[in-house]
């Protein structure tokens, strides 16, 4: 299994990568600053990540990287995370297919381990 960890805050990448070693995740795990360079990473590739994407970035923020997504046909898993409204989210979340949930931020053990058992079930 791919992770992909998208967050413009290093400390936030980090501690997603931490908390998803220390809750027994063995996959490859991928990091971006922006929706930009997790684009260009996912185009370049034919592996299938499953992403956990910060909302609020530079350079391209999540809801553009989630319309690029679209338009490409993407249909794998992605988690949002945000320090802002859940409400945007919501939105986000019914509006592409492929959003699987959302959190508020900043990520703990527990939501690393939801999403982590949700891609245990899928087998992703």
């Amino acid at each position: 299994m791919n992770l992909l960890v998208i967050d413009d805050d290093p400390v936030a990448r980090m501690l997603i990568t931490r908390f998803l070693s220390i809750k027994g995740f063995d996959g490859s795990i991928y990091t971006a600053e922006n929706g930009q360079e997790a684009f260009e990473l996912i185009s370049s590739t034919s592996e299938k990540f499953l992403i956990i994407l910060d909302y609020h970035m530079p350079v391209m923020d999540g809801s553009t990287l989630l319309n690029k997504l679209s338009e490409h046909n993407y249909s794998h898993p992605v988690f949002l995370l945000s320090s802002s409204s859940i409400d945007e989210l919501e939105v986000e979340f019914q509006k592409h297919d492929f959003v699987e949930g959302y959190f508020d931020k900043p990520i703990d053990l527990n939501k690393t381990k939801i999403i982590l058992d949700f891609a245990k079930v899928l087998e992703f």
